[in-house]
This record gives structure tokens, C-alpha cells and sequence, in this order.
């Protein structure tokens, strides 16, 4: 048991005249010491997480693995990719483009679409023209070659061509 603190004018100094399980408050919290987690410190009495930090300055008190958010975002900067941008939190694929700013959140090879036709910049060949996005010559090839492709099949089905490449003409018997 502790000895019972007394002034210089006879009045007791226990700050806790009526707990005998404490008689200090070294901070003057109002927190005796030996229930204070932070004796020397007035600002913090409770650490609910027991994380080390107080209740007062910990952003969240109630995880002990988070502590701070510099950005104010409400997600924790050690599960924050974007520490110090509150509009960013996460990169789900890894490119250096938060999502909430990557038009392409699931596709690292891609993080804009200028003109909004639902196809990244980096495959557009035309990013700034919503109504194109593949290369014309490309395109004009294709259906240059499907076209001959389907000439070519009319033309073996002709008697003119069976005569051209000296095939016999069949008779309709």
C-alpha cells in the first residue's frame, strides 16, 4: 500500500483521494499512472488498439495496424498505395495509375482513352477520334483481300474460267 501523500499545510495530495489503486498522476490527465498507458503524456490516456499510440492521435483507433492518414482519404497509409493523394487508394494493376484516375484499372498496358471509345491510347490509332480506333490501311487491306478472296471463288464456279485455266467443260447429262 502506498503512504498517503500529504502538503505541507496537512491537506492530502493524493489526486485520487478515494482509489486506493492510485495515487500519481504524473501527466495531470486525470488518468492515475498506474492505469495511464501513457503516464508522461496529458493528451492520451487510452490505446483501445494496443498499438502503441494513443486513441487521441491515432486515426484509427480501433486497428492496430493502421495509425495514420496523411491524406485524410480514410484509408490508412500503411494499406494506402497513394499515401499522400486523397483521391487515390489503390492500383489494382500495378501500372502507377491509381484506379479512381486509370480509365483501364484491370489492364497495366493501358491508363487513358482520350476520346472515350472504350479503347486505351496506347491501341488506338486514332486517340484523339472517337469514331476510329483501328489504323485505315489495316482496315482497306482486309477487306481488299476479302474481296479478291470472294472473286476468286466466283470465278472457279464459271465456264469461262474452267476454259481460262483449260479445264474440260463439263456436259449436263
Amino acid at each position: 500500500m502506498h503512504s498517503l501523500q500529504m502538503a505541507p499545510n496537512g491537506h492530502n495530495t493524493d489526486p485520487f483521494p478515494l482509489d486506493a489503486s492510485e495515487w500519481v498522476d504524473s501527466d495531470g490527465d486525470g488518468v492515475g499512472d498506474n492505469t495511464d498507458p501513457f503516464p508522461l503524456d496529458a493528451s492520451e490516456w487510452v490505446d483501445s488498439d494496443g498499438d502503441g499510440v494513443g486513441d487521441n492521435s491515432d486515426a484509427f483507433p480501433g486497428d492496430a495496424s493502421e495509425t495514420e492518414d496523411n491524406d485524410g482519404d480514410g484509408v490508412g497509409d500503411n494499406s494506402d498505395a497513394y499515401p499522400l493523394d486523397a483521391s487515390e487508394w489503390v492500383d489494382t494493376d500495378g501500372d502507377g495509375v491509381g484506379d479512381n484516375s486509370d480509365a483501364f484499372p484491370g489492364d497495366a498496358s493501358e491508363t487513358l482513352d482520350t476520346d472515350g471509345d472504350g479503347v486505351g491510347d496506347n491501341s488506338d490509332a486514332y486517340p484523339y477520334d472517337a469514331t476510329l480506333w483501328e489504323d485505315e490501311s489495316d482496315l482497306t487491306l482486309s477487306v481488299l483481300f476479302g474481296i479478291v478472296v470472294v472473286l476468286l471463288l466466283t470465278m472457279v464456279n464459271t465456264n469461262a474460267t474452267r476454259r481460262w485455266l483449260g479445264w474440260k467443260q463439263q456436259d449436263d447429262d
